[in-house]
């Protein structure tokens, strides 16, 4: 059985990118750092605590958030 390796222009950054992809890009890594990472600390604590099965309140925020702004888009 003889492999046949296809050659494919993969996008390796982000200015490789469409206009589009790179306005969705720049739109996520912006949630993620003013809204995911603040509470990353936090959402790992809460995990390890004695309290990880209990809901997490700063997650369920995201998640209103995250709704919101999909029914923008």
């Amino acid at each position: 059985m003889k492999i046949k390796f296809i050659s494919a222009h993969m996008v390796v950054s982000v200015e490789g990118l469409s206009d589009r992809a790179r306005d969705l890009h720049k739109r996520v890594k912006d949630f993620i750092e003013s809204n995911v990472a603040p509470v990353e600390a936090a959402y790992v604590a809460h995990s390890q605590s004695d309290n990880c099965w209990k809901v997490f309140q700063p997650m369920e925020e995201l998640k209103v958030i995250t709704i919101t702004v999909q029914s923008i888009v």
